[in-house]
């Protein structure tokens, strides 16, 4: 079995250091390929990892549908055959599990305690409160044996742009490095993603940055 996997070279920078650091946020900016990186890392992680559960994260049903779950099955269309629409998770050969998930509220965050992942990536994080990413950042921890042996480590992936409910905390751990007691500033890493690193999505759309000047 062969996927092809399509990266520019800010996702490539991008998602080697995350194989390396606990927490990740990269974005920043509209248009710099964000939610096509988070899909790329989970089917990358899932089969270079056999056994190996993921979390994909959005506020909402309607944007986790559009911006993930359907564009999963037109980038790998092999995964609708593996997709359990009941369950919104995708059970990979070799055991692994990518799951896709909403939290409309903030309290639904709380029925992620006690479950374990290996990656948890949070598309738009700038739409949460921080309680939502600490609460699922305890559930990002591994028993898994031979995930480690392979030199696998636990990670938090997170997108976002400027703005939001969630603007203010991450802007201060993320970007100015303003960390509280309690908060290992080593665990920490920010990625800048602009529009002009998706060339892909420029030559597609060339009007796509008068756009975003307009807005």
């Amino acid at each position: 079995m062969e996927l092809m996997i399509s990266l520019q070279p800010k996702q490539r920078q991008a998602l080697k250091i995350a194989e390396n650091s606990p927490v990740l946020f990269y974005g920043g900016a509209k248009g710099g390929g964000k939610s096509h990186l988070i899909r790329a890392r989970e089917v990358i992680r899932r089969l270079k990892y056999p056994g190996t559960r993921g979390l994909i994260v959005r506020k909402s049903y309607p944007e986790l549908l559009s911006n993930h779950i359907r564009k999963f099955f037109a980038e790998y269309p092999i995964t609708r055959t593996w997709y359990n629409k009941s369950e919104k998770a995708i059970y990979w050969p070799g055991g692994s599990v990518t799951e896709f998930s909403y939290m409309k509220n903030e309290d639904d965050v709380f029925t992620y305690q006690g479950r374990e992942y290996e990656d948890v990536s949070i598309d738009e994080i700038t739409q949460h409160k921080e309680l939502v990413f600490k609460i699922l950042r305890t559930s990002v921890r591994t028993s898994n044996k031979e995930f480690i042996a392979a030199g696998g480590r636990p990670s938090v992936l997170l997108t976002g742009n400027p703005g939001g409910v969630g603007h203010g905390w991450v802007k201060r751990i993320l970007v100015d490095r303003d960390f509280k007691e309690g908060e290992n500033e080593d665990d920490f890493t920010f990625v800048q993603a602009f529009v002009q690193d998706n060339r892909a999505l420029l030559d597609a759309d060339p009007g796509y940055v008068r756009q975003l000047d307009d807005l």
